[in-house]
């Protein structure tokens, strides 16, 4: 066997991780690919910020895997002032250290004066990142010397000469193993035109495949957290997990940006008094629970600071909360940088969404509840408050006043994470006393929302009383509570309950939770269907209409299947967002509307035929013994219910003798009409409201 060694061309490359921090890498030439890798080792290193982009990569025999992720890297030149922005495919390994074994370079004659990118080239490295042809020949200078040996040449590049060819004489190993670029010059069929605009269409419909964020970023943002959690007042404080020191941020000017956002907030408030008014009285609000404190922004001229734009998010379909102010930690600075990009992202400590609505719909007896203002009772550590600052004054003739913000909150990147991780931190902390409350906060519990049951209902009701007590440790609140047994509620008040006896909407027994509509009174999970599917014409209307149903555990999904596929051909057409539909797909479209409206028709008929005659009637049993309510006396009016008549025309009568149970609940009472004196049930009457 010859004993040549053919040495790739490999290169050093310098590239900055977003923290600013250089990583010198190897990298690998390779004018047989299509596209161009880097390791997941050194993306994690980097902190790229990946993205969905599917390829397909074939090697040798046709031999395929498929990568999922991209990112986007700028590597420099270690020789000349040459930067090149590169997309890279995310694989685990790109290939086995090269050379594979070390080589002796005196009898090359490569000459002194040669600048090498790669000074190591003939000792075994790992390789970082492979530079397919999609670059290969964009770095390339004139410049080619050949060696002599086994065509052994040195090739000029931007990033300097690189030497590649055959290696004479080299003592190798019994067992040889070949390296041949074309397991990784590979053959990238990029599925990004089809697969890219469809994903979000389509990722609802299976088991979400998540894409964490890199796993050091991860560690670092919970090493922060453990070594600064401690707990003030009885609550939970925390310091902000930012990627450098405080002193070293440079964030630069915010103030002045803050402050033309703000006068064009006030601009909007003078088209809009009523925004104003609940604006003015959230921040009131805000100030008077100790959530923020006025200070003087004098005090920020030496130190680092950052003020927060705020907008409005109005929700008139809340019960509580109709207007929510938002802080906008993405806003840069005049140095191009905001808060948020210097901040970690932790990891998600919760359970996934589809996980807990599996299990709650396992419990017989369940409860649902929502931390009140969960975000504004974790303090930020003092020397962090700094970074929370916002503008604020009640009238345009008033100076500015700036108002520093005490907790964490909306708008942050890292106040999801810091705020969940505190309710884990207190179920671990209260295990023990409180298990039944300690495992729902850690297994039923998304964000603030609390969706937990039992199968019985004095093991929910202790479920209850634990979920207090245990918030109570971190001065954590829990309201807008209901149930689908009004035993388990008794002692809650009402005011701090999800319904009311002054709401007579007709859906006062629907709560909207976690995306989904729960019918209490039913125990029922309920999806609204738009009925407007016929007006559908153009791709933007098709697609509006499918969106407006949110169907996470997919009760819907062997219905709406057939419009999906539609959409699916309007997209494989590259059909224009606001172009008639091709006749045929139009078809297709109405066709579907058509079944579509039958079905809903349908049911409503079918409903309609069952319970017309007493609907009315229903309405009223469940309240009438779940209340407390007087018994009927003797000389009362009352209207006799007959089943085939219709309301108006049953029959007055007076009630002549009324006759109690062992409860001393009248259940029963006799009654003379113009026709007779008879015996009825109270549900058979209706009590005239003229006593």
């Amino acid at each position: 066997m010859n004993s040549a060694h053919v040495l790739l061309p490999t290169v050093k490359i310098k590239i900055h991780s977003e923290n600013g921090d250089a990583h010198v890498v190897r990298a690998l030439l390779d004018s047989g690919s299509q596209t161009s890798f880097i390791c997941s080792e050194l993306a994690k290193r980097l902190h790229c910020k990946t993205f969905y982009n599917s390829i397909n990569v074939i090697g040798i025999a046709k031999n395929s895997t498929t990568v999922q992720k991209s990112a986007i890297i700028d590597i420099h030149s270690c020789i000349y002032n040459y930067k090149l922005n590169v997309q890279c495919a995310v694989v685990d390994q790109i290939t086995t250290n090269l050379p594979q074994y070390y080589f002796d370079t005196d009898n090359l004659n490569i000459p002194k004066d040669i600048k090498l990118s790669d000074d190591e080239y003939n000792m075994p490295g790992d390789i970082s990142v492979l530079l397919g042809a999609d670059i290969f020949f964009q770095i390339l200078l004139t410049g080619t010397i050949k060696l002599g040996l086994k065509n052994l040449v040195l090739q000029n590049t931007f990033f300097g000469f690189v030497v590649s060819g055959s290696v004479p004489d080299v003592a190798q190993p019994k067992t040889q193993q070949l390296c041949n670029t074309s397991v990784v010059s590979m053959h990238a069929l990029s599925c990004a035109n089809l697969e890219n605009l469809l994903t979000k269409f389509w990722e609802n419909e299976k088991v979400p495949e998540i894409f964490k964020e890199s796993i050091s970023e991860q560690e670092a943002c919970e090493s922060s957290f453990q070594e600064s959690i401690t707990k003030v007042d009885n609550r939970f404080q925390v310091k902000l997990p930012l990627k450098k020191e405080i002193t070293e941020l440079n964030l630069g000017d915010s103030f002045s940006i803050a402050f033309k956002r703000f006068l064009n907030l006030e601009q909007r408030f003078s088209r809009d008094r009523s925004l104003f008014e609940q604006y003015n009285n959230f921040i009131k609000e805000y100030v008077s629970l100790n959530h923020a404190k006025p200070v003087d922004p004098m005090t920020y001229n030496n130190r680092e600071a950052y003020f927060l734009a705020h907008h409005p998010v109005v929700r008139q379909d809340k019960k509580t909360t109709k207007l929510r102010v938002v802080f906008d930690g993405s806003m840069q600075t005049k140095n191009k940088i905001s808060l948020n990009e210097l901040m970690y992202n932790g990891a998600v400590v919760q359970r996934e969404l589809f996980d807990i609505l599996i299990f709650f719909r396992t419990y017989k007896f369940v409860i649902l509840t929502d931390i009140k203002q969960m975000y504004r009772q974790v303090l930020v550590h003092p020397e962090y408050k700094c970074l929370q600052n916002i503008l604020w004054r009640e009238r345009p003739d008033q100076p500015i006043s700036c108002l520093q913000l005490q907790t964490i909150t909306y708008g942050l990147k890292s106040s999801p994470f810091l705020a969940t991780r505190c309710l884990v931190e207190l179920a671990h902390t209260e295990e023990k006393e409180f298990p039944l409350a300690s495992k729902a906060l850690l297994h039923n519990t998304y964000v603030d929302d609390i969706i937990c049951g039992g199968d019985s209902i004095n093991e929910v009701i202790q479920l209850k009383n634990e979920l207090i007590a245990i918030l109570k440790k971190g001065s954590f609140e829990l309201h807008k509570w209901c149930s689908n047994h009004s035993d388990i509620l008794n002692d809650i008040p009402a005011d701090k309950q999800h319904f009311d006896e002054i709401d007579m909407s007709q859906d006062n027994t629907i709560v909207k939770t976690l995306g989904l509509s729960y019918d209490v009174g039913s125990d029922l999970l309920k999806i609204s269907c738009p009925l407007a599917v016929d007006n559908c014409l153009t791709k933007r209307q098709v697609l509006s209409f499918i969106c407006k149903f949110y169907d996470l555990l997919g009760f819907v999904g062997p219905i709406f299947v057939t419009a999906k596929i539609i959409m699916q051909n309007m997209w494989l057409r590259k059909l224009k967002w606001d172009n008639m539909l091709p006749s045929d797909l139009l078809n297709n479209w109405q066709t579907f509307a058509l079944k579509f409206w039958k079905m809903c028709t349908q049911m409503q008929q079918h409903f309609w035929q069952k319970w017309h005659q007493d609907y009315l009637v229903q309405l009223q049993n469940r309240p009438k013994w779940q209340k407390e309510v007087p018994n009927v006396q003797e000389n009362m009016l009352v209207l006799v219910k007959e089943e085939n008549l219709s309301p108006l025309n049953w029959s007055m009568a007076r009630i002549v003798r009324v006759i109690p149970g062992k409860d001393n609940k009248v259940r029963v009472v006799e009654v003379k009409t113009k026709n007779g004196t008879y015996l009825r049930s109270i549900r058979k009457i209706a009590v005239l409201p003229i006593q």
